[in-house]
């Protein structure tokens, strides 16, 4: 239990007890590509996992555009873990050992974005690294932006003993 002091208020010797805790359900959520059957658009779409195959009914579409989604983990290979990232590797790179170990300690996530309608001025002849997927425009009008971003596994990288 934490809490906040404001000023020279001292932090409290000791712990508050919750009179009502609030217990917060665990949700298996999964998100994938997919293509609108209605406009033939790529999508970002997710669905909730349910016992018994409930899950076909809830979800839907996140995002219109996003054509390519890909993970990278970054995994440490210390002989020692010291939560430092020594190479990413893709989902089926990783061991069982390292996910028990807890040796996965963070996610690089790549996502391609579409345009929604082609240009008639603009040919697409770039390549994207998606990850370690190389994703062509093809020579189509569609502009394509690549967003990147890293996001650290706190707590494989506190059992390592790293992540300060």
């Amino acid at each position: 239990m934490f809490s906040i002091t404001e000023g020279s208020n001292s932090i409290p010797d000791e712990v508050i007890k919750m009179t009502e805790p609030q217990l917060w359900e665990y949700q298996h959520l999964i998100y994938y590509i997919a293509l609108n059957k209605l406009n033939n658009i790529p999508e970002m779409r997710k669905r909730f996992l349910t016992p018994a195959g409930g899950s076909f009914q809830i979800g839907g579409p996140v995002a219109e555009g996003i054509e390519r989604l890909n993970v990278l983990f970054g995994v440490d290979d210390s002989l020692v873990p010291d939560g430092v990232i020594d190479r990413y590797v893709s989902t089926n790179d990783v061991s069982e050992q390292a996910w028990s170990e807890g040796r996965v300690v963070a996610a690089r996530i790549f996502i391609l974005v579409r345009s929604l309608q082609a240009s008639r001025s603009y040919v697409n002849d770039n390549v994207y690294q998606v990850g370690d997927v190389s994703v062509s425009g093809n020579g189509d009008g569609f502009r394509r932006l690549l967003l990147e971003t890293s996001v650290s596994l706190r707590n494989p990288a506190v059992i390592a003993g790293g992540g300060s």
